[in-house]
């Protein structure tokens, strides 16, 4: 079935550059695009799309047939958005295909008027959204895109809250018992008051745990409403499938969704209020524990599902390039291009997704360890080690980023632009990988000590954050399955 798809799909773009000679042929064409080919190809097309785009903007004096093609696949992706119901998505690619359109004619080129800075203002701004826009294919309309966003940040941030909060609870009290505070004490003249520090620490319990279920029913709800809505209330477009394709598509979407936020909201449900379960508190953290290594087993399955994406693209190359005579040099040429591409972005991919594992491994250790390890001086480092995992699916995008700079200059090793690109992209790395692990950390300490001086550390921190020549997460344009990865945040911040 898989390879009718990709088959289907290439005789359709083999058919386009033999018949299709204008813009206007292009755009009537995608309009006569029926859209169940447009659902059954959606990550076919969004990926042809990119990568040619990405090959376009480098090189694409000369070759009016792919940019005609590229305007085609932006216009059946706002078609598909149309009919899906995310409206501000298809005016998203409307205005692309517009915008293409006009450099395609010329009016963005140096000789037709506008600066150098026009155009580059234009390739810029598309190539930025390009990739983001793409995997949103699958991504449900856009107020509940909002609202499970917001749900995925709360959870990242309550989770990272909690390592770094235990991070610092525990170093309080390792130091206390060890006398290190007396000594302090003794040496700075002042007094400590560790109960009531970590009374200060302990206070927003309750509120993480109403958050650690009410985040994943919340979450579940809206997949769940939006699965129910896609099958039995489709568009009008969407009645071009079957009630069991569009069953089957959304369930597609949305099984791993649906699957972690059952599993954690049902853990976390049992053993945040173990008390009403008659379950005791070490099975309850054995329990949370074991659970952790199905985080393991989740992120393996989601790299699993992008690779099988990336293979099946893969081998749609594969078989266009067979189709091609042998005199089509220009296609063939492009095609490998594409391809070469396309193995680039699974490299950076398949890179983030083992480092998320990583991350996922080395949050259930270090939860685990601190169950089995009763020596007091461990658990501060077991929570640090649970802290520092946290920041890493933070910082995931960023490492993606370094990865994909690492791989450009292992190609072209003389470029010196890819050595001070490797350089930054490893600093802002390992910036992002402090900032997330020690910030917090030093937030919560003041807390616990002066509420008065954390609100200044805040204002200060937020001032920092928000000075325009403050560094930016970046994304990783040469990485669509990353951002496959990045979509499904709330699933890799499924924890405690």
């Amino acid at each position: 079935m898989a390879d009718m798809q990709y088959r289907a799909f290439v005789d359709d773009k083999l058919t386009f550059f033999e018949e299709v000679d204008s813009i206007d042929q292009a755009g009537v064409r995608a309009a006569k695009q029926n859209y169940k080919f447009l659902t059954t190809h959606r990550s076919l097309i969004g990926e042809e799309f990119r990568q040619l785009f990405a090959l376009l903007e480098k090189d694409g004096e000369n070759r009016d047939k792919f940019w005609l093609y590229c305007y085609y696949c932006s216009q059946m992706l706002a078609a598909y958005y149309q009919g899906y119901g995310k409206f501000d998505e298809a005016k998203k690619y409307r205005d692309y295909s517009s915008r293409i359109q006009q450099y395609a004619n010329g009016s963005n080129q140096k000789v037709a008027g506008p600066s150098e800075a026009a155009t580059e203002t234009f390739i810029r701004s598309l190539q930025q959204h390009i990739g983001a826009s793409i995997v949103e294919l699958t991504a449900v309309p856009q107020h509940t895109s909002k609202i499970r966003d917001w749900l995925s940040i709360t959870n990242i941030t309550r989770i990272q809250i909690v390592f770094c909060r235990l991070t610092v609870k525990q170093s309080l009290l390792v130091a206390q018992n060890l006398h290190w505070l007396e000594k302090f004490e003794r040496f700075t003249g002042t007094h400590i008051d560790v109960n009531a520090m970590v009374s200060v620490l302990d206070s927003p319990t309750g509120l993480f745990n109403i958050l650690s279920v009410g985040i994943f029913v919340a979450r579940f709800m809206i997949n769940a409403g939006m699965l129910l809505k896609h099958t039995f209330m489709p568009s009008e477009a969407e009645t071009d499938l079957s009630l069991s394709e569009r069953f089957n598509n959304e369930l597609n979407k949305r099984h791993c969704d649906l699957l972690n936020d059952v599993v954690w909201g049902s853990v976390n449900g049992l053993t945040n209020y173990a008390q009403y379960f008659n379950i005791a508190a070490p099975t309850a953290s054995c329990i949370l524990a074991g659970f952790l290594g199905f985080d393991v087993a989740m992120m393996m399955y989601r790299r699993h599902l992008a690779e099988n994406d990336y293979l099946s693209k893969r081998t749609q190359y594969n078989y266009e390039l067979a189709q091609l005579p042998d005199d089509a040099y220009e296609k063939m040429t492009m095609l490998q291009a594409q391809l070469a591409a396309l193995d680039l972005s699974w490299q950076v991919t398949n890179a983030t997704c083992w480092f998320n594992v990583t991350a996922a491994a080395l949050l259930m250790s270090g939860f685990s360890a601190s169950l089995m390890l009763t020596t007091p001086v461990v658990a501060p480092v077991c929570f640090l080690v649970g802290a520092i995992a946290v920041s890493m699916y933070l910082s995931a995008d960023l490492y993606g980023s370094y990865h994909e700079k690492s791989l450009l200059k292992e190609i072209d090793p003389d470029n010196g632009d890819a050595l001070q690109a490797v350089s930054e992209a490893r600093n802002e790395l390992l910036l992002s990988m402090a900032k997330n692990t020690f910030m917090p950390i030093l937030f919560l300490t003041t807390v616990a000590v002066s509420l008065p001086a954390a609100l200044v550390l805040t204002t200060l921190y937020i001032g920092y954050q928000c000075a325009p020549a403050a560094p930016k997460l970046p994304s990783s344009p040469t990485a669509p399955y990353l951002m496959v990865v990045e979509d499904e945040l709330g699933a890799l911040t499924s924890r405690m």
